[in-house]
């Protein structure tokens, strides 16, 4: 009989595949089943930030920063997040005759923000007059769908504020199932609402049974550490008997709370809306927002985007006092007092998004903690300043520890020209894949490891 050798194929199909790493040991390489699974939000916002009014004033050490005015919103969830600054959309900076995207800078944001890739030569004319086609490869929340197979009855879910506009191009689509194949995001909540929800409901048993099938993960899991105890080395027994602590804590939680299936309530149908109007899209991203954490806590997909507006973004937000269209306030120069004061409210109001979306996820137990801690949520963008299309630097912000992945509650300040790349293979390894390198292997040194807890 071969000796037993725990796998993480083999988990995932047993166990519906919610994962917390074992400890690294020097002896043995082996994963865990957690019962809460982890899920990944990507938000987009456009055009790049105020920078000043964006990035923490740093104090005597990482977690030790003030939130700049565009984050006030963020305030109750500072101890949640992740503020990055150094980390650059190399793929995206480097010329083309050295491997880097072909495109002016709104295409190439777009394009290779999740791809990690240059694009594909193409028709779609920018801004600037120069030609580029779609995305060349995966985007990272649909790799992380590809480990996830079968475990949710919506592999992932894309949804929209004012995204499309009647015309699909490379500047207002973020994901790709495959290259030159992108997403459509659902602008209309209504519609992402009967897709999710039409005919759903939770039958009682079906509690009973998640809680039956998180207990029994559990006790496979002690079993199979007991197991690999003897083929260990001293060191690694002590490290092992740490998480075998871990494993029990996990088994009080869900006898104490199962989650899960008892936080699902489906939300009240979204009322019908003309979703492409400046009048309604205040109410349409509450709508989404809401559809998608429903989704989440009913566990029918883990994996979400939304998109509000997109790199062309010709909108005005007139409930916050901005008359002009984003795209040019984002090219105003540093001087225009109006611009920038429009822009930073705009900011703003992003933020109290990002803030809706935590304040929902927070407010769902799971065990000791809440769904925000078994979730990350990845705020976006696909310029840093807009005025100069800049890509370095970008303002990319993460909340919630997926599972106490994510060490939170920081001001990470990474070496200069840390390629995005990197964060990307981060994301992937917080949901148990082991890969070291996503998209263009020359703009990937692997995960920053500074963001790990």
């Amino acid at each position: 009989m071969k000796p037993f050798a725990p796998t993480r194929r083999a988990f995932l199909k047993a166990t519906a595949g919610v994962t917390v790493a074992l400890p690294l040991l020097d002896s043995l390489t082996a994963r865990a089943d957690s019962p809460y699974p982890k899920r990944l939000i990507i938000l987009y916002t456009p055009n790049g930030v105020v920078t000043e009014k964006w990035f923490p004033t740093a104090g005597s050490s990482e977690a030790d920063f003030t939130l700049a005015d565009c984050h006030a919103p963020l305030a109750p969830y500072k101890n949640k997040l992740l503020i990055l600054n150094g980390m650059d959309l190399t793929v995206c900076t480097t010329p083309v005759g050295s491997g880097g995207s072909i495109g002016e800078p709104h295409q190439k944001g777009m394009g290779s923000m999740l791809t990690g890739r240059p694009l594909l030569p193409g028709n779609f004319i920018g801004g600037d007059g120069q030609a580029a086609g779609w995305g060349s490869g995966q985007s990272v929340d649909q790799r992380i769908v590809q480990e996830l197979a079968g475990q949710t009855r919506i592999p992932s879910l894309h949804l929209g504020v004012r995204s499309n506009r009647g015309l699909k191009e490379v500047r207002n689509r973020l994901s790709y199932y495959s290259s030159a194949n992108p997403v459509d995001p659902v602008d209309d909540p209504r519609q992402a609402f009967d897709s999710l929800f039409q005919d759903f409901e939770v039958p009682p048993d079906d509690l009973t049974r998640l809680r039956l099938q998180r207990r029994s993960v559990l006790d496979t899991v002690k079993t199979q550490l007991t197991q690999v105890g003897s083929r260990l080395s001293a060191k690694d027994r002590e490290k092992l008997e740490q998480h075998l602590t871990l494993v029990r804590t996990l088994e009080q939680n869900v006898t104490a709370n199962p989650g899960g299936g008892q936080a699902c309530t489906v939300p009240g149908q979204p009322p019908v809306a003309v979703v492409d109007d400046e009048t309604t899209m205040e109410g349409i991203i509450h709508n989404q927002l809401d559809v998608l954490t429903a989704a989440m806590a009913c566990d029918l997909t883990r994996v979400a985007t939304l998109q509000i507006s997109s790199a062309i973004n010709h909108i005005r937000y007139p409930w916050v006092g901005s008359l002009e269209e984003g795209h040019n306030l984002s090219h105003a120069g540093n001087t225009n007092a109006s611009a920038r004061t429009q822009l930073i409210t705009r900011h703003t109001w992003h933020a109290q998004q990002v803030a809706y979306i935590l304040n929902r996820l927070e407010a769902i137990p799971e065990g000791s903690g809440t769904m925000l801690d078994n979730t990350v949520v990845w705020w976006c963008n696909e310029l840093s300043v807009g005025n100069a299309h800049l890509q370095n630097d970008m303002p990319f912000v993460l909340a919630g520890g997926c599972g106490g992945f994510f060490n939170t509650g920081r001001y990470v300040r990474l070496p200069t020209g840390t390629p995005h790349n990197n964060l990307l293979v981060s994301l992937l390894n917080a949901f148990g894949i082991p890969d070291q390198s996503f998209g263009s292997e020359q703009f990937c040194t692997g995960p920053v490891t500074q963001l790990h807890a």
